[in-house]
């Protein structure tokens, strides 16, 4: 469930969407680029999408068709994103985040731009978005690099992970 008010699930959906298909491409690959999102791509609606959501009853004052919760598919995994219908306090820590693994810097400094939205969250390659989701963005290869004489002390300098300092 999204934090700071109701009605951010689609708006994430609609953002994530957007920002994965950029970074991997449309097949959800993570080693091609470009394409825009297609009906089976990286950030398309599970199934046939508009069957599988569901939406707030009007007469939760939601708006019209304000999502309640529907699966998309980014970079070829499968989420559920879930707003609830009342007012709450729900807040998400750094301890649970989506972790994204990137062949290439291109794709980590999209993901990172796109995403974002708490400089003094930003660690290790952990960010905040807009959402308050946490997100660790990471070199697919992280194992191997980090097992490099002075990575980890490296690693722990950095925000966002920049593959040319681990080489």
């Amino acid at each position: 469930m999204f934090p700071h008010g109701q009605g951010q699930a689609a708006k994430a959906a609609a953002q994530y969407i957007d920002l994965f298909a950029r970074a991997f491409g449309a097949s959800g690959s993570a080693g091609e680029q470009g394409g825009a999102s297609q009906a089976e791509g990286p950030g398309a609606p599970v199934g046939s999408g508009a069957d599988q959501m569901s939406f707030h009853p009007p007469e939760a004052g939601q708006g019209d068709r304000a999502l309640m919760q529907g699966p998309i598919r980014l970079a070829g995994q499968r989420l559920t994103l879930m707003d609830s219908g009342a007012p709450h306090d729900v807040t998400f820590g750094m301890g649970v985040s989506l972790t994204v693994q990137c062949a290439t810097q291109e794709q980590i400094d999209l993901l990172w731009e796109g995403l974002s939205a708490v400089p003094e969250a930003e660690a290790c390659g952990w960010l905040k978005d807009r959402f308050g989701i946490s997100w660790t963005i990471t070199p697919e290869r992280m194992t191997e690099l980090i097992a490099r004489p002075g990575a980890w002390q490296t690693m722990t300098t950095m925000k966002k992970p920049t593959l040319a300092d681990f080489r």
